[in-house]
């Protein structure tokens, strides 16, 4: 177990000052300005549904830990009031749970993260170990790992994302319509802006990236590219200065997806990036865009609204304010800087890694939330580099066992999706 974790905080922070247009070193004094951070790269990769319980629960006993996941015996009860207990999943398959902004507010269960089991299904309390993700143990073993990142958003995947592009979800809590084109702004507004060089690179056509700022999209085309490109660009060192990565569907690992397919995709991007001449100037974040119905035991803190837009509520939806972040999900730093084998306790969420973007290029903040967000900053060590040289990682394959077993649980989701409209 966590020998050295912060206490679970009750507020994310204790009141909310700080605007929009305001720089980093306005809103936090202490952090380095961007001429001292030793980064012309950076990276995000983003994959899906993933809580950071469920990846990560067996940390500790296979080598971190520092880490802090669930104490041993935890259980949610179920409709009968039967305990169920945490439990190894038994295939890289599981189907779905539910993560919308009603059930989420049911797993939270105002902090008791008793409503799991209630919310969708004893499937919620299984976790995977090192025999299973083997790759991705590695990675949190061997770079620095926050145990206390949150999603932005008690919900879906498309507001978290809003999230870590533009602070803010535009009052969306669903993965339903785009914002209109006048409310579009992002990070990626921003660098263009400050002559910045920037890139999305997507296994996938459309992006969600392409969907949410059609009109970026229409005006820089040649911005919104493939995974193919990147790899390119890893490997001639023309990586831009920012880099935003998202998966295709067979890969992206929302369940029912192949989780080990999705570990196979990870590492081809982060191979890449330590293999690239742009290495030793470079870091890569890589994290889930939300939880995805699966335990964890963390209670989302309290957060500042990023803005005055209120959730885009339907009469059904249980009244709620942004003011809280989502349920914890993993967060892992590659770079040469960051700190080996290292455990971060700090609150982090979507819109830290904004953050840390606008502290490199100084950029300001775009709405309240990101203004309040502080960049993740401990996980680094500028002045002592831990992995000048990359480190060996192991392979990361996909069982054969599984393949047809996936494949045909995720066409049977899907279908099933397709008859109920849900």
């Amino acid at each position: 177990m966590c020998t050295a974790c912060a206490p679970i905080p009750k507020t994310y922070i204790e009141s909310c000052p700080y605007q929009p247009g305001q720089s980093v070193v306005e809103t936090y004094p202490d952090m380095l300005r961007s001429t001292d951070i030793p980064i012309d790269h950076i990276i995000g990769v983003m994959q899906e549904n993933r809580s950071f319980d469920h990846y990560f629960q067996k940390l500790p006993e296979y080598g971190q830990p520092d880490a802090e996941v669930a104490p041993a015996n935890t259980f949610n009860l179920d409709n009968d009031g039967k305990k169920v207990f945490l439990k190894r999943a038994s295939s890289p398959c599981l189907g779905d749970e539910p993560h919308y902004w009603n059930k989420v507010d049911e797993q939270i269960a105002g902090g008791a993260m008793n409503g799991f089991v209630t919310a969708g299904g004893a499937r919620a309390m299984t976790y995977y170990d090192e025999s299973w993700i083997p790759y991705y143990y590695a990675l949190a073993n061997t770079f620095a790992i926050a145990d206390h990142y949150h999603a932005s958003v008690p919900s879906s995947a498309w507001p978290n994302r809003m999230y870590m592009i533009a602070g803010t979800s535009f009052g969306h809590i669903l993965n339903d319509s785009p914002p209109p084109r006048a409310e579009e702004r992002s990070i990626f507004h921003q660098l263009e802006q400050a002559g910045e060089s920037w890139a999305v690179f997507t296994a996938a056509k459309p992006s969600f990236e392409e969907q949410i700022l059609s009109e970026l999209r229409a005006e820089k085309g040649d911005h919104f590219l493939t995974t193919d490109d990147f790899l390119k660009a890893a490997k001639e060192g023309k990586l831009p200065s920012f880099s935003w990565v998202t998966s295709a569907s067979r890969h992206n690992e929302h369940p029912p997806k192949n989780i080990q397919a999705g570990q196979k995709f990870v590492a081809q991007i982060i191979d890449a990036v330590m293999k690239s001449p742009n290495w030793q100037r470079t870091a890569l974040f890589f994290t889930y865009d939300e939880h995805g119905g699966f335990y964890d035991h963390v209670p989302p803190p309290k957060a500042c609204p990023p803005d005055d837009i209120k959730p885009i509520l339907e009469s059904r939806d249980i009244p709620g304010k942004f003011d809280r972040l989502g349920v914890r999900v993993p967060m892992i730093v590659i770079s040469p800087y960051a700190k080996k084998h290292y455990v971060s306790h700090h609150v982090y969420d979507h819109t830290s890694i904004l953050r840390f973007v606008q502290a490199r290029f100084n950029l300001p903040a775009l709405t309240a939330r990101d203004a309040h967000a502080r960049p993740p900053i401990d996980m680094f060590d500028f002045e002592h580099p831990s992995f000048t040289n990359p480190p060996l990682l192991p392979e990361a394959v996909e069982d054969p066992r599984f393949l047809n077993e996936c494949e045909d649980t995720a066409r049977a989701h899907y279908s099933d999706e397709v008859a109920t409209g849900k």
